[in-house]
Protein backbone atom coordinates (compact mmCIF):
# COMPACT_ATOMS: atom_id res chain seq x y z
CA UNK A 1 0.00 0.00 0.00
CA UNK A 2 1.29 3.05 -0.98
CA UNK A 3 -0.56 5.65 0.84
CA UNK A 4 -2.46 7.01 -2.36
CA UNK A 5 -6.00 8.39 -2.21
CA UNK A 6 -8.90 5.60 -3.42
CA UNK A 7 -12.07 5.59 -4.08
CA UNK A 8 -14.23 2.63 -2.18
CA UNK A 9 -17.82 2.82 -3.01
CA UNK A 10 -18.32 6.69 -3.98
CA UNK A 11 -15.95 7.45 -0.86
CA UNK A 12 -12.62 8.98 -0.52
CA UNK A 13 -10.64 6.86 1.90
CA UNK A 14 -6.93 7.16 2.88
CA UNK A 15 -4.72 4.40 3.35
CA UNK A 16 -2.69 4.96 6.34
CA UNK A 17 1.17 4.11 5.97
CA UNK A 18 1.13 2.94 9.92
CA UNK A 19 -0.59 -0.34 11.46
CA UNK A 20 -3.18 -0.55 13.74
CA UNK A 21 -1.78 0.52 17.37
CA UNK A 22 -2.53 -3.47 19.01
CA UNK A 23 -5.49 -3.50 21.32
CA UNK A 24 -2.92 -3.08 24.70
CA UNK A 25 -1.10 -0.48 23.52
CA UNK A 26 -4.09 1.61 22.60
CA UNK A 27 -6.10 0.86 26.55
CA UNK A 28 -2.27 2.09 28.12
CA UNK A 29 -2.90 5.29 25.58
CA UNK A 30 -6.47 5.81 27.01
CA UNK A 31 -4.87 5.45 30.75
CA UNK A 32 -2.09 7.56 30.20
CA UNK A 33 -4.52 10.29 28.80
CA UNK A 34 -7.30 9.77 31.53
CA UNK A 35 -4.29 10.45 34.38
CA UNK A 36 -3.40 13.34 32.54
CA UNK A 37 -6.62 14.97 31.99
CA UNK A 38 -7.44 13.86 36.09
CA UNK A 39 -4.59 16.37 36.44
CA UNK A 40 -4.75 18.90 35.02
CA UNK A 41 -8.64 18.95 36.14
CA UNK A 42 -7.59 18.38 39.88
CA UNK A 43 -5.12 21.88 38.81
CA UNK A 44 -8.06 23.51 37.11
CA UNK A 45 -10.42 23.18 40.39
CA UNK A 46 -7.72 23.71 43.14
CA UNK A 47 -6.79 27.17 41.34
CA UNK A 48 -10.10 28.09 40.59
CA UNK A 49 -10.79 27.18 44.22
CA UNK A 50 -7.71 29.56 45.40
CA UNK A 51 -8.72 32.44 43.18
CA UNK A 52 -12.17 32.58 44.80
CA UNK A 53 -10.92 32.16 48.22
CA UNK A 54 -8.53 34.61 47.90
CA UNK A 55 -10.71 37.59 46.10
CA UNK A 56 -13.29 36.75 48.83
CA UNK A 57 -11.03 36.86 51.06
CA UNK A 58 -9.56 40.41 49.95
CA UNK A 59 -13.39 41.83 49.07
CA UNK A 60 -12.32 42.72 45.47
CA UNK A 61 -15.24 40.13 44.17
CA UNK A 62 -16.29 41.31 40.82
CA UNK A 63 -18.39 39.96 37.66
CA UNK A 64 -15.31 38.28 36.28
CA UNK A 65 -15.37 35.46 39.36
CA UNK A 66 -18.80 35.00 38.74
CA UNK A 67 -18.10 33.61 35.22
CA UNK A 68 -14.68 31.56 37.03
CA UNK A 69 -17.50 30.20 39.77
CA UNK A 70 -19.78 29.30 37.23
CA UNK A 71 -17.13 27.26 34.97
CA UNK A 72 -15.95 25.67 38.21
CA UNK A 73 -19.47 24.54 38.53
CA UNK A 74 -19.14 23.23 35.34
CA UNK A 75 -15.71 21.57 35.93
CA UNK A 76 -17.05 19.83 38.83
CA UNK A 77 -20.10 18.61 36.99
CA UNK A 78 -18.48 16.65 33.56
CA UNK A 79 -14.77 15.92 35.68
CA UNK A 80 -16.45 12.41 36.86
CA UNK A 81 -16.99 11.53 33.43
CA UNK A 82 -13.43 10.83 32.29
CA UNK A 83 -13.72 7.55 34.38
CA UNK A 84 -17.30 6.67 32.83
CA UNK A 85 -16.57 3.57 29.93
CA UNK A 86 -16.54 4.58 26.54
CA UNK A 87 -19.14 2.96 24.65
CA UNK A 88 -18.91 3.01 20.64
CA UNK A 89 -21.74 1.75 18.85
CA UNK A 90 -20.00 1.33 15.52
CA UNK A 91 -17.50 -1.29 16.43
CA UNK A 92 -14.53 0.17 16.69
CA UNK A 93 -12.07 0.90 19.80
CA UNK A 94 -14.01 0.37 22.71
CA UNK A 95 -12.34 1.91 26.06
CA UNK A 96 -12.60 0.47 29.88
Amino acid sequence: MNGRLITVQGTFSHLSLLPKLPDLISHLIFGANVVVLTLLHCLAIASAFFRLHRRKKTGQVDWDDYAAAFALVLNLIYFPTLWFPVVDLSGGFCAT
